[in-house]
């Protein structure tokens, strides 16, 4: 993914890691979103790793101070979450998950007009639950934006202590699942194939009711070819978008 951008045609979601190592994925990933439409809004969906929240998922509506510039919130879009019963309201859950607070930054550099609805989401919630947040991410992406046209970004690792030989053979089938959109076999996965499944559900949800199914892989890297890393288990990391 070197180079100048490379847009994603039709892109109405990008899946970016969220691990820092893998940055330059990140950044590309945001980039080429960056260069494919004018952005409005980002849902920025990521997991709940210490599934601190007190309900499903968690957002938070203010605006973020970063090194960039601040980046504004999007009130009326958290309320429409609130509004489900199903989500609450933490400023600081948000802050400190790094799934979460880790791509703002990131974010802002690259979508520096857009407003963020932020949305920290447990791995345990029940599959209805999963299914309200995803229709509601739904109308928010479906609805008028400011400035531009609403955007999904799932901030998600893939597989976890695992070897990289694993990796990459746990990896081939999260990405042939998610090619297939195939909802029942996704949600079945764990952290062997991805960090994060309820936000990914929740994604997955939305995307089925924006018609806007069809996945494509941009990248694929594993932590063995970090420098210094010789063996051991890795993480994963997957940049692609759904159109």
């Amino acid at each position: 993914m070197a180079g100048g951008p490379n847009p994603m045609p039709g892109a109405r979601a990008i899946v970016v890691p969220h691990h820092w190592p893998a940055g330059a994925l990140i950044a590309a990933g945001l980039r080429d979103l960056a260069a494919t439409r004018r952005v409005g809004r980002v849902v920025l969906i990521g997991p709940d790793h210490a599934h601190a929240g007190a309900a499903p998922a968690t957002t938070a509506a203010g605006a973020w101070r970063t090194p960039f510039g601040m980046l504004a919130g999007d009130p009326a879009a958290v309320d429409r979450l609130l509004a489900t019963g199903l989500v609450r309201r933490d400023a600081r859950l948000t802050g400190q998950e790094h799934a979460i607070a880790g791509l703002v930054p990131a974010v802002r550099y690259y979508f520096p007009d857009a407003a963020l609805v932020p949305l920290a989401v447990r791995n345990d919630p029940r599959p209805r639950e999963l299914a309200a947040l995803g229709a509601t991410v739904a109308e928010i992406a479906g609805g008028p934006a400011t400035g531009g046209d609403t955007v999904l970004v799932l901030s998600a690792d893939f597989a976890h202590v695992a070897s990289s030989a694993v990796a990459r053979a746990n990896d081939r089938v999260t990405l042939d699942a998610l090619r297939a959109f195939d909802l029942a076999r996704i949600r079945a996965f764990d952290a062997a194939h991805l960090d994060g499944r309820g936000a990914l559900a929740v994604v997955l949800g939305a995307l089925d009711r924006l018609d806007a199914v069809r996945f494509t892989p941009r990248a694929r890297f594993d932590g063995s070819q970090l420098p210094d890393v010789a063996g051991g288990p890795v993480t994963s990391y997957v940049v692609g978008y759904w159109r």
